[in-house]
């Protein structure tokens, strides 16, 4: 985050998300993702956008996924501009019987005239749903 109004570091916004994707083909998805603030001085802020990427299988159980999430939000005076983000991805996930996990590193950028920008480690559970 940025200096406050007194000019002083403001702590560091944490996020948490949830996405709901679906496989195009065997490598490629798209989807929708949710963003909200979960620490720092924005308890208010929110983001929702759309998500392209894709997943490879290195081996049987190791894969690697990159992707990019383009979105807008905003809330709680955050320094967001016009509100509109990317956030792109690269993972390297474990599948397991019935889920996976992912750990990674992402860039966010609130680009329309925005304050916020910002490299990070993030960290994942994959779950798939199939529906009849």
């Amino acid at each position: 985050m940025t200096l406050n109004r007194f000019g002083n570091p403001e702590i560091n916004m944490g996020l948490t998300g949830i996405h709901y994707n679906l496989l195009l083909n065997k490598s490629l998805y798209t989807g929708l993702g949710f963003y909200g603030a979960v620490n720092g001085e924005r308890g208010g802020f929110f983001t929702l956008g759309v998500n392209l990427g894709i997943k490879k299988q290195i081996t049987e159980k190791l894969f690697i996924d990159s992707g990019l999430h383009f979105g807008g939000g905003g809330g709680a005076s955050t320094p967001d501009g016009g509100g509109a983000f990317i956030l792109p991805h690269v993972n390297l996930g474990y599948q397991f019987k019935n889920f996976s996990t992912t750990l990674g590193y992402s860039y966010i950028n609130f680009f329309d005239k925005g304050n916020i920008t910002s490299t990070q480690f993030r960290l994942g559970i994959q779950i798939p749903l199939s529906y009849n």
